[in-house]
């Protein structure tokens, strides 16, 4: 039987490992309209409140006919729906209309192409509501309004809300390139041994 080659051994048992990649995540953030300077999100078109790589909105109503406004830069994947949830605990009524658009707002009362949701909700007591909108794998901007119309101050605290932006989680963790080498070169020395003890 031929030996094995001595320098095909010595290659196998010095070839580096390559050590497993870490999992990575696409990390999303949170706008929380309580966080941004005064508590309240912007009521002016010309300067939302901006959230970049946001993951998730929260705002709540602060008086019975106000407008928030935001702007959600670098989103987290390409396409998708936004999930809007209202809830209104203890009150009769409230509601409102949500809008967005892929440009940036020109007054308080939109139109135009480039407006892709226009939206009514209205939430209560026990009577949650939710409003989707979709948008485009070539947008990288949303912005939007929400334009609350009545509310009930008295039983309740206003509406509170939730907006879900679409994220995607990435784990990579390949196959560590040295282990087919490392595998070679264990089955190299039992072989070997075997020889030596023939």
């Amino acid at each position: 039987m031929r030996a094995l080659p001595l320098a095909l051994l010595l290659m196998a048992l010095v070839a580096p490992v390559a050590p497993p990649v870490a999992a990575s995540t696409v990390a999303a953030t949170i706008l929380d309209e309580s966080l941004v300077a005064g508590g309240d999100f912007s009521d002016n078109f010309a300067t939302p409140n901006q959230g970049i790589g946001v993951g998730l909105v929260i705002g709540t109503q602060k008086a019975s006919s106000e407008r928030d406004y935001f702007q959600l830069s670098a989103l987290p994947i390409a396409g998708g729906t936004l999930d809007f949830t209202f809830t209104n605990p203890g009150a009769n009524n409230g509601g409102g209309q949500v809008l967005v658009s892929l440009a940036p707002f020109l007054s308080d009362f939109p139109s135009g192409s480039d407006l892709i949701a226009r939206e009514d909700f209205n939430a209560r007591d026990g009577a949650d509501d939710t409003v989707l909108v979709n948008f485009g794998p070539d947008v990288s901007d949303l912005y939007i309004q929400m334009n609350f119309t009545n509310g009930d101050f008295v039983n309740g605290d206003g509406i509170a809300y939730s907006v879900h932006v679409p994220v995607e989680e990435l784990e990579v963790i390949p196959l560590p390139a040295g282990l087919p080498l490392v595998v070679g070169a264990l089955a190299a020395l039992a072989w070997v041994g075997r020889r030596r003890h023939a």
